[in-house]
């Protein structure tokens, strides 16, 4: 189960709607209570933040002195503001539209919690390294494809990673044919250590 603090003046609509994924854990952040406090009290896996609230000045002022060891996960009306704002520098591990679906928010928890960056596909042409281009919105890769990548990166064959997701030894090599394809690479070493470069994964 993730433990995942909301943050966000729609909070109870937005909880309910996410409320449903057996696999979260959600506390809606209260008003009179500091973000450090509620940190302290909830101990959060994942901190979801709605750049619509009016209470997230406090909480990047808190995630700025204290860089609480939690995955944030951001989600934006106006996505190059979010950007220059600071969030990804200060520790935002996934960016979002507000309007992203509930299956695109679970999916972004659910990446972050395991130590992942996620970008969505519809912004990412936005996001880059310093001095190095985007790629651009159609080449980046699904929230199932970052999955199988981190998979790959842990060492795990085929098999294995049909078996932790849950899904068909087919459908895992299409994802591998398809990560292939879009990091223009020829083996999994090579999807790996690109995956590592663009900071999809972790290792």
């Amino acid at each position: 189960m993730i433990r995942v603090l909301l943050v966000s003046d729609r909070g109870p609509a937005l909880a309910a709607r996410l409320d449903t994924e057996k696999r979260l854990d959600i506390f809606v952040a209260r008003t009179g209570l500091s973000p450090a406090e509620q940190v302290d009290d909830v101990l959060p896996d994942v901190i979801l933040l709605d750049l619509g609230s009016e209470r997230v000045g406090d909480w990047f002022r808190h995630v700025m002195t204290s860089r609480p060891p939690t995955g944030i996960v951001v989600l934006a009306d106006d996505v190059p503001a979010a950007l220059g704002g600071g969030w990804i520098r200060v520790g935002g591990r996934a960016l979002l539209p507000r309007r992203a679906s509930q299956t695109e928010v679970v999916a972004a928890i659910e990446g972050v919690a395991s130590g992942l960056i996620v970008v969505h596909a519809g912004i990412s042409s936005l996001v880059g390294s310093p001095g190095r281009r985007a790629a651009p919105a159609s080449r980046m890769l699904t929230p199932r494809e970052i999955e199988v990548l981190a998979m790959m990166a842990e060492g795990l064959g085929n098999k294995a990673i049909a078996a932790r997701l849950g899904i068909s030894l087919h459908t895992v090599k299409f994802h591998i044919a398809s990560l292939f394809a879009k990091l223009n690479v020829e083996s999994r070493t090579e999807a790996v250590t690109e995956g590592v470069r663009r900071g999809l994964v972790l290792i």
